[in-house]
């Protein structure tokens, strides 16, 4: 009786066993099927936000590139404007239709050789009032 009372118990303990491993089993999957899903939620997050902020880089990098080009633009303007100031020719026509001044003919103009004061061979450009030579 003990025989048959041990061997059924074992029968009877083995079925439960199963019940309870195929239980554990289901929680198990369950389980597992939830990190899954909360994994792969992770990684759709993860990919959106990187995508959020490769949006936003490309963004900033063509504000960037447009202020770029304005401040290219407006260096050219400046080196523009700098060689207007040194342009000679240029600063003649202004102070002749601005400020009115008026360009003397070559009779006002004498160019004549100082000698003791340049050095010798050069020469100084005098303007006269009335056209006349400055005798030195």
């Amino acid at each position: 009786m003990t025989t048959a009372g041990a061997g059924t118990a074992r029968r009877i303990t083995g079925a439960a066993q199963t019940g309870y491993e195929q239980a554990r089993a289901a929680r198990l999957n369950g389980m597992m099927l939830k990190i899954v899903l909360a994994v792969l939620l992770v990684g759709v997050f993860l990919y959106i936000t990187g995508m959020a902020r490769v949006a936003a880089g490309s963004k900033s990098i063509n504000a960037l590139r447009a202020q770029i080009a304005a401040e290219e633009s407006r260096r050219q303007q400046l080196e523009i404007a700098l060689y207007e100031r040194h342009n000679l020719e240029m600063i003649g026509d202004l102070a002749v239709s601005r400020l009115g001044m008026v360009r003397p003919d070559a009779a006002a103009v004498r160019v004549i050789s100082l000698s003791g004061e340049t050095g010798v061979g050069d020469a100084q450009t005098v303007y006269d009032a009335i056209g006349e030579s400055a005798a030195p």
